[in-house]
């Protein structure tokens, strides 16, 4: 489907057992040398970047959790801050461009943390701490179908 079209869910992609790191960086002016440096040695050490974001002074990475210690190492390298929460799992909702419609598909039951919630221009990611990952996407497969029904 076109996922670039209208809002909705076209399809759910989950990658269990990830981390989500933060990184701050202490000059910005250095930002972008650091973050092709960084992503260099990244490639190198064969660490797998799900999803990534940034602004200015942050860098926001969601990795595999068997590559935090790899990861990590490489960062503080660079006299990077980081802190890191490992997750269940990340879900990415394709073709969502909506928060409130990722809220409606998980139920009111389950509060969306800005942190926890990243929408993108094609989909959005949420990471989530619940460990019945079948069920889960049975669940939203269930809701999915209802919502067109």
């Amino acid at each position: 489907p076109d996922i670039e079209g209208a809002s909705y869910v076209k399809g759910i992609a989950c990658i269990p057992r990830v981390a989500c790191l933060h990184v701050r960086l202490k000059y910005t002016q250095d930002a972008a040398t650091v973050l092709g440096k960084v992503f260099s040695e990244l490639q190198e050490n064969e660490v797998r970047i799900c999803s990534f974001e940034t602004t200015p002074n942050r860098w926001r990475l969601i990795i595999p959790q068997h590559d935090v210690k790899r990861c990590v190492e490489l960062l503080n390298g660079h006299d990077l801050e980081t802190t890191y929460a490992y997750f269940a799992a990340m879900l990415t909702f394709i073709g969502c461009k909506d928060a409130a419609e990722v809220q409606a598909l998980m139920g009111e039951d389950t509060p969306l943390e800005e942190d926890l919630l990243h929408v993108t221009e094609t989909s959005a990611h949420l990471l989530t701490q619940r460990v019945d990952i079948s069920a889960m996407l049975d669940e939203l497969m269930t809701s999915i179908k209802a919502s067109r029904a």
